[in-house]
């Protein structure tokens, strides 16, 4: 089956809404990359990063050093300040490989872009040493780690800059956060997003919650209203600008890994900010950890596959659960054609990475199948995904 034609998932690949947003604001004592002093919001993680590159004056004459694990949304924010990135190696648990960080110094380098691969956040101390030593910048890349510590102090919080992708911990179309503990980054200003964008980003919300069936008699209502929507479509199209494309949104919200540059400078709806408000970060956690821990003990010891963590530490909120596969190729479309909600990340690593120079990267790209854990999952949707996965692998 093409990849292009596989049937959609079965169950929510990501968070949805549910009748628990409806409550009053919850207070905050979960450590996150709210807890830096500066924050901003933008659209998705990679304006966020494109901004931090920025603000570290990075120029064509510099370099950036970056995981050799990755995806192109890690890498497009350096190249477009036009500046050469350089890849380092990361080792089998996606920590950076220090010693390889090191050796790619240089008198041009000026960043180094840190990940908490699956939300496992990873020591700096070594590495925040060597950036002071160089007077190198770090940027800490909280897309997967949303919430946690690290060294200590609340993840985001380490670095000159972090960045953090809302989309993927909140049931929101769009979102991104720069973080910073040292530079004020609250004094930039980003322009407003277009009418058409912030209808367009509630409206998804809802209408992904309703196809799960998640908000009840309140979602039938929803649905009638949202039976007009072509019609206010419409209506709108007539009053915005013609250079306004009611149906514009950015890459990173329909899964695109490009880097838009309409959208680097551009605040984050008004609905994605008051969700992110109104939920409840200890329940957020305790949910993921939660499922992380029924999908690990379910899966851990089916034949032909390993988990890249033997456990979940305490105060790790997983992105996911990564299960790597020894015949990737057979299994992924197998399960996608079930409808199980499956991706890889790095899939489609740079041209630069070998298997020759960067063995681990490669391998963790290919075999390395990622499984939703999010907070909305029911456990009957648990209960079907580790069914359907045993089944598929087995048979």
């Amino acid at each position: 089956m093409d990849i292009n034609n596989f049937p959609p998932p079965f169950i929510p690949l990501s968070p949805i809404l549910d009748d628990g947003y409806w409550a009053k604001p919850h207070q905050h004592k979960t450590p996150s990359i709210f807890d830096a002093q500066y924050k901003l919001n933008t659209t998705s993680g990679r304006a966020a990063l494109s901004i931090a590159l920025e603000l570290c004056q990075v120029t064509s004459a510099h370099n950036v050093l970056v995981p050799s694990y990755h995806c192109e949304s890690m890498v497009s924010p350096a190249l477009r300040l036009t500046s050469s990135v350089f890849f380092y190696k990361v080792n089998k648990d996606t920590s950076p490989d220090i010693k390889d960080i090191s050796e790619k110094i240089n008198k041009q380098t000026k960043a180094i872009l840190v990940t908490h691969f699956f939300g496992f956040t990873q020591d700096l101390s070594d590495i925040k040493q060597l950036c002071d030593k160089h007077n190198i910048f770090l940027i800490e890349d909280c897309a997967h780690a949303f919430f946690g510590e690290t060294t200590s102090k609340p993840v985001g919080t380490v670095g000159d800059y972090a960045i953090a992708s809302t989309m993927k911990f909140f049931p929101v179309l769009d979102g991104g956060i720069l973080a910073s503990d040292k530079h004020d980054v609250s004094t930039i200003t980003l322009n407003k997003p277009t009418l058409p964008f912030q209808l367009k980003s509630a409206i998804n919300s809802f209408e992904k919650a309703i196809s799960f069936k998640r908000l009840g008699k309140r979602g039938t209502f929803l649905n009638l209203l949202l039976s007009v929507k072509n019609n206010l479509w419409n209506s709108i199209k007539r009053s915005v600008s013609g250079s306004e494309k009611l149906t514009s949104v950015p890459g990173s919200s329909e899964g695109g890994f490009g880097l838009d540059e309409n959208w680097i400078n551009v605040h984050s709806t008004y609905f994605s900010k008051q969700i992110i408000t109104r939920a409840n970060y200890s329940s957020i956690c305790s949910k993921r950890q939660h499922n992380y821990k029924v999908l690990h003990n379910a899966l851990k010891d089916l034949p032909g596959c390993e988990p890249l963590f033997e456990s979940s530490p305490d105060g790790v909120t997983p992105l996911v659960y990564p299960l790597k596969f020894d015949n990737p190729d057979l299994h992924f479309s197998a399960l996608k054609e079930k409808g199980v909600p499956i991706w890889r990340f790095g899939e489609y690593l740079d041209e630069q990475i070998t298997p020759e120079e960067f063995p681990i990267s490669c391998e963790l790209s290919k075999t390395i199948f990622q499984f939703p854990c999010h907070q909305s999952l029911t456990q009957d949707e648990l209960d079907w995904m580790i069914t359907t996965i045993k089944e598929t692998i087995k048979s």
